[in-house]
């Protein structure tokens, strides 16, 4: 019924507690796909401690990175609905239920997220996503924002082949691309229980420094998208708004490796939306996620 793909890459400190979260759920009807993106840690030794039948795991001896290794690994699930779990983060043991549940009910569903804990690497709870936004709401917040804790979606796999599945354009950002073409078709719903853990850690790839300008340049592109497909003038004025604060904090990237050029763009960014500087926080109140 459910396919659950986890990709990785030198996961050795959290792959197990990920595998174990797997073996813990209520609900048994589901594979896991592993595909590790050639690591060179005790990540391959220790998901190979795992007897489970229905673990199929997948090895590549050289990193390809994110994208091609998602491309990959869909070509082998077989479930109804596609769930994600991310190397370092873990799911409750009801999570896998409580989610088939509600597309077993709805068939206006094609995206089921749930309330989410962030944790550092200590374990400790730093913020939480916890939203109570209905259909209509959450699908204006995406327009600007990729609100959906990646490891909380589960999605129909029919509808993510209708819509082209996963984008081979992007790297980091395939998940909220996957997002804004599955609410096109369909409707979202969100599980008000804490049933996905995700971590924060200053390695992995949305912290990582050399991976902002990547994270960035693809929001950019995705947001360029969403404001071409908007009719409405203000949710335009909002995404444009979005956009320039992305390429500020593009620029101040660069800027932080010594190029100097980048000081006219932002410059420039200003000059042309003087207002952004009271819009600064805007990103902080289209989110969902709020510290403890």
């Amino acid at each position: 019924m459910i396919t659950v793909l986890l990709n990785c890459f030198n996961a050795s400190k959290t792959i197990k507690k990920s595998i174990k979260s797997m073996l813990n759920q209520s609900y048994q009807d589901w594979e896991l796909l592993v595909w590790d993106d050639g690591s060179t840690d005790d990540t391959l030794s220790l998901i190979r401690q795992f007897k489970d039948k229905r673990i199929r795991f997948f090895s590549k001896k050289c990193n390809s990175g994110l994208g091609k290794s998602r491309q990959s690994i869909i070509k082998h699930a077989n479930g109804e609905f596609i769930s994600i779990l991310d190397s370092d983060d873990y799911y409750h043991k009801e999570k896998l239920k409580r989610q088939v549940d509600v597309f077993k009910k709805n068939n206006n569903i094609g995206l089921c997220s749930t309330w989410t804990k962030v944790i550092d690497e200590n374990n400790e709870v730093i913020k939480v996503f916890k939203s109570n936004l209905n259909d209509k709401k959450i699908r204006e917040k995406l327009m600007y924002l990729n609100i959906l804790p990646n490891s909380s979606l589960m999605y129909r796999t029919k509808l993510a082949k209708k819509v082209g599945w996963y984008s081979r354009k992007l790297e980091y950002s395939q998940d909220y691309d996957l997002t804004l073409k599955l609410i096109k078709v369909s409707e979202t719903y969100i599980v008000k229980k804490y049933l996905t853990f995700i971590r924060s850690s200053q390695n992995n790839m949305t912290n990582s420094f050399n991976l902002k300008p990547i994270i960035f340049k693809e929001n950019i592109l995705n947001l360029k998208k969403n404001y071409l497909e908007t009719k409405d003038l203000k949710e335009k004025k909002i995404i444009k708004d979005v956009i320039d604060i992305n390429f500020i904090k593009l620029n101040l990237l660069i800027l932080k490796k010594g190029n100097l050029n980048t000081f006219f763009s932002l410059l420039l960014i200003f000059f042309r939306n003087p207002l952004l500087l009271f819009k600064l926080n805007l990103l902080k109140k289209i989110t969902e996620y709020k510290n403890c």
